[in-house]
């Protein structure tokens, strides 16, 4: 199983509601954009851990392998600044909300000291400005032992918990 995480800023609670990821296939400029793309590689069974504002909210576990679908109607109703192309992808997911969100800004300086290429954080522990990212198994682990630390329900600590022994093993 992988771990993925995702920058969801303006449609995360649509896409919570509805029990999904969803991101175009192109950009505004009709390009593939890597974050875009990065849908195509989760499976069913993996995680995705959100994050809305520098706050993990949620983790989730992937019910279906990745595939192509149309903008789900809310996220073309909802008020944002965004004007995607329908055509994208689409990840259903089952949410489990955090009693108590991870601030990642609070361990930007953790994460800088141990930068990795191709994780969600660029070189100075900030999260990189795409929707979908690989998430490096140190920052993964680092950050599911923070997690499961603040967490109350223990649904979501058991959770956390399988994701943490996915990266371990």
């Amino acid at each position: 199983m992988s771990i993925f995480y995702v920058h969801q800023g303006q449609t995360y609670n649509e896409e919570r509601a509805g029990g999904y990821v969803w991101a175009p296939q192109l950009n505004k400029g009709g390009w593939k954009n890597a974050g875009y793309t990065r849908m195509t590689e989760i499976r069913k069974g993996d995680y995705i851990l959100h994050s809305v504002n520098g706050k993990i909210m949620a983790i989730s576990v992937a019910e279906s392998d990745c595939y192509e679908a149309n903008q789900p109607k809310e996220l073309v109703a909802a008020n944002t600044i965004v004007d995607w192309n329908d055509e994208g992808y689409r990840v259903d997911v089952y949410y489990y909300d955090f009693d108590n969100p991870v601030n990642i800004t609070e361990h930007s300086e953790w994460l800088s000291e141990h930068h990795v290429d191709e994780s969600a954080f660029d070189v100075n522990g900030k999260g990189r400005l795409q929707y979908m990212c690989n998430l490096a198994d140190k920052h993964a682990a680092f950050i599911l032992e923070i997690a499961i630390k603040k967490q109350k329900d223990s649904r979501v600590i058991r959770i956390l918990k399988d994701a943490l022994k996915n990266i371990k093993d």
